[in-house]
């Protein structure tokens, strides 16, 4: 598994996962999302497994990484997917204090 930016055509699947994953009342605006980024202190992460498997949102300042949102396909979950991506999406963030 590895974790990076959207590649080309990937945004769609991503934002498949973002609304399979969670309730309507949990979610921001997926396009608000996308919005933020351009404050260059969040970032949309696609997580690949042969493919697209997931997704993470992410806020973070020199000190501290929020990630707002962490979600596996539906049909990749319960192998042990979240648990690595979750790895994954930290280890980007050196040097910070993460929250979920």
């Amino acid at each position: 598994m590895r974790v990076g930016p959207p590649g080309p055509g990937d945004l769609a699947a991503v934002r498949g996962i973002y609304l399979e994953a969670f309730p309507e009342w949990e979610r921001t605006g997926f396009d608000k999302l996308l919005d933020y980024l351009e404050r260059g202190d969040a970032e949309l992460l696609c997580l690949y497994d042969e493919g697209v498997a997931g997704m993470a949102y992410t806020i973070f300042d020199s000190d501290v990484l929020f990630i707002l949102y962490l979600a596996v396909s539906e049909g990749l979950r319960g192998m042990g997917l979240g648990s690595k991506a979750l790895e994954l999406v930290i280890s980007r963030y050196p040097g910070r204090v993460a929250f979920l």
